[in-house]
This record gives C-alpha cells, structure tokens and sequence, in this order.
C-alpha cells in the first residue's frame, strides 16, 4: 500500500503550524485570579442589577408585554402610565426607607399629572425676539462717564474721610475707615456699551385642574444596584370603571361594578420583606364581588438614642405613620384633586459689548457671550378627603429590616362594603352581625419576585 506524499507547499504550512502548537503545549494553562473569578460570578448571577435606572425601565417593559400593551397611554378608554423615579438616599444609608417612601409618592405625582394634562391640559405658548446692531464707526467707543448714585457714592465716601489714596489701595482703606465691605466690593464702577444682541426666548406654560380619583398602580417595583443606588417604578392605570368605582365609594353607596373576588387575605405577602415591590393602592374584589381598596404602606425609623423609652415612642410613630400613609393613599384614590403648572422657558441670548472699570490704567475689553436659555419650573399641588367609615387594617403594621438592617414597618388597609355597612349599623344602634360569606373558588395569587411587585389584576378587572 503507497503512502499519499504531501505537496511541498502544504509542507511549508504545515511545519511551522506543528511549532506553533508544540510551543503552545509547553505554555502553563492561563491562571484566573480570585478577583476575576468574583467578578464573573457577580456577573453570572441572574439577581444582580449594574444599573438600577437600566432595570426599571427593562421590567416596564416586560409588564407592558405582560398586559398585551403595545405602547403606554390611552387604549380602549384606559389610560396606561408610567413612571419611575431614583432614590434619594443609597440602601445603605439608615433613613433609606424614608426616602424609598418618599420616591414612591413622588412617582404617584408624576403619574397623577400626567393623566391630569391628558385629560384636562391647556397650553399658552409664548415667543420673544430681539435684535440690535450698531455698525457705527464710533461703536466701541465709550461714552462719558455720567454720574451716577454708584458712582456719587464713592465720591462721597472719600469726601466724608477725607482721605486721598492710590486708586489700587481704594478699597482697603475704606473698610479700615467703617464702609460695609459687602458695598465696597459694589462700588467698583464700569462702563459697558452693546453694539450687537440677538436674543430669541419661547415660553411655554402648561395647566391642568381637575379630577384624579380612580389612578390604580397596577404592579411596582424597587431595583438596587450593585452600588446601592435605588430606582422605583410604578405602572398605573385610569378607566371610566375605576373612577365609577372610586365616585361610589366616595358617595358611600352600592357599586353596580362587580368583579370575580377572592379571600383578601390572599393578597397579603408571605414574606413582609417583598412589600417594597407592593407598594401602593390596588383595586381587588371580596368574595362577594363587590370592589375593594387595598393600600400597601411602609415606613422606618432610626433608633438614635440609648433611652429605651424613647426608642419605644418612636416604633409607635412609625407604626401610626405606617397606617396614616395606607389612608392617605385611599383617600387619594377615593377623591383626589389636582393642580399642576408645567412652564419651560427655551432659546438663545447672543451679546457683545465693550467693558471698562472706571479706574485709572483701566484697559477696555470687548466680550462676546452666546447662553442657551433652557429653564424648567414643575409645581403642582394635590388634595383629598374622604370619610374613613370602611377603612379597616387587613395586617397591622409589622416590624422587619431591609437586607442592610434598616428597621422598617409595614401596613396593609383596606377599604370594603362590608366595613362600612358595619360600621354604619354600629352607629345607628343597629348592630347585626353580618353573615358569614360562602367563599368561592380562589384565583391563585402571582408569586412575589425579589421587590417586584405582585400581579394582582387583569385588564379585565379595570
């Protein structure tokens, strides 16, 4: 059997290719330290977030996927917002869950104007230009000196010490003499001339005033970072069903709106730690079908003291602000009314003008300065009341800590047809012991993921 030779040049390729791969086998294997094998394990890991503003607005999007939502906004007469919003203070900080508080309520204003400039903005637009130029062949000369009260002033200063210094030492000496240094510093007196301006501003003012009763968060989330910064997201939804929902109970009468309810206290977390990712009002249904407002509320404190007496007063503060916020989130709900000013100033501002100070040896220099105007003022103001006849607590407040020991306090309240009946023939001397509800088949409730917020509904429940 003949052996197949090689052509010469495959051989040419294939000797030097043999020496690279023996000197390839004689290297050592390439050797991972333990900081790199930490840092793709941190990696690897599907519950870390790099960027917590980056992993907001990832779950937004997977939640307006969950609803069949091709985009936010208005879809077959329910409007569908977003909103999101980073945290103050990082996770590590001790008032942490204050300022996680206070970010959700700021994300629930910006949801509540947003929908209030849909449904009742008005705007006025304003534009402003101005042009000069002065091509003289004296432009950059400058005009005598008047006397002005700046000026005068000065003078005067100098007349009533009578003293005579250099121009250089003028005002050190003036305030070793009694004159306030804060107008010394003013006294210095300049001459300015603008030969060219072109200057162009738009105004535009946005209001809205009205109703903002009936704004459901549908789910919510607390993203953290690896560096410990914080972002909260929220998704809300407004219908003609929520506002009836929230007109009935406002007026404290029956609602022809039923929905297919279940057991409330399934609604409740098992792990109070996950409340972060329910904050928030939510509409839900009894047993009965009748509606029902659910408010998920928490608060914290920072023990600062060694006195235990003081200590105690301050877990019951937060528990009482624990259940204030939950009520205060229903009656928003319930009767909220809105006012809201968006105004943003735009353009461009282009100067140049000759500049001397008024002193001897004082040279002029000719400036020439381009601004971009771009000015942003948001005000807004939110009332509610309600009557707290129905508002009951579904699970008191709770002691737990975040994973980096903050002390936190959780609520869940409720506001329900069947409280309020209660409550109403316990006034009326009247009192009957409601009977007992034949429960009816429970809807599995959504598992809770790491602070995102549960699923409690369907469109269909809006």
């Amino acid at each position: 059997m003949k052996r197949l030779a090689l052509p010469a040049f495959l051989l040419s390729f294939a000797i030097p290719f043999c020496s690279i791969a023996q000197e390839a086998s004689n290297d050592a294997p390439a050797q991972l330290s333990q900081a790199d094998i930490q840092e793709q394990n941190k990696y690897s890991n599907p519950n870390f977030i790099e960027d917590s503003a980056q992993s907001v607005e990832e779950w937004a999007e997977t939640v307006r996927e969950s609803f069949g939502l091709e985009d936010w906004g208005e879809k077959d007469g329910k409007f569908f917002i977003f909103a999101s919003r980073p945290v103050t203070l990082p996770s590590t900080d001790p008032q942490f869950g204050v300022s996680l508080s206070n970010a959700f309520d700021q994300v629930m204003t910006d949801i509540q104007e947003k929908l209030c400039f849909l449904h009742y903005g008005k705007l006025v637009l304003g534009k402003a230009r101005g042009f000069m130029e002065d091509n003289s062949t004296n432009n950059r000369d400058l005009p005598p000196l008047e006397a002005t009260p700046q000026s005068m002033g000065k003078v005067q200063a100098l007349l009533d010490k009578t003293l005579d210094v250099a121009s250089a030492k003028l005002d050190a000496e003036l305030v070793k003499l009694g004159v306030d240094p804060g107008k010394v510093q003013t006294m210095t007196v300049k001459q300015k001339k603008v030969f060219f301006y072109e200057h162009f501003i738009k105004d535009t003012l946005k209001k809205a005033s009205g109703d903002i009763s009936g704004i459901f968060p549908m789910q919510t989330t607390v993203k953290i970072d690896a560096k410990g910064s914080a972002h909260i997201g929220v998704v809300a939804i407004q219908s003609l069903k929520t506002m009836q929902v929230a007109k009935d109970i406002s007026m404290q009468r029956a609602s022809l709106i039923q929905g297919k309810g279940q057991n409330l206290k399934e609604y409740l977390p098992k792990d109070v730690t996950h409340m972060l990712g329910d904050l928030g009002p939510r509409l839900v249904y009894d047993q009965d079908g009748t509606p029902v407002i659910v408010a998920f509320a928490v608060s914290s404190f920072v023990p600062d003291s060694n006195d235990p007496f003081i200590n105690s007063r301050m877990r019951e503060t937060a528990k009482s602000n624990c259940i204030d916020l939950a009520d205060g989130m229903i009656a928003e709900v319930v009767n909220g009314q809105m006012s809201a000013e968006k105004r943003l100033q735009t353009g461009e501002e282009i100067d140049r003008f000759i500049e001397k100070e008024v002193k001897p040896d004082a040279m002029a220099f000719e400036k020439n300065i381009k601004n971009i105007v771009k000015i942003s003022k948001n005000r807004s103001q939110t009332r509610a009341s309600m009557d707290l006849q129905g508002i009951s607590s579904l699970m008191p407040p709770k002691a737990f800590k975040l994973p980096n020991g903050q002390q936190m306090f959780c609520t869940v309240r409720c506001w329900k047809y069947s409280t309020l009946r209660t409550v109403k023939a316990f006034n009326e001397n009247n009192f009957d012991r409601p009977s007992p509800q034949t429960p009816k088949d429970k809807q599995p409730a959504a598992k809770p993921g790491s602070f995102d917020g549960r699923k409690f509904n369907t469109l269909e429940d809006f």
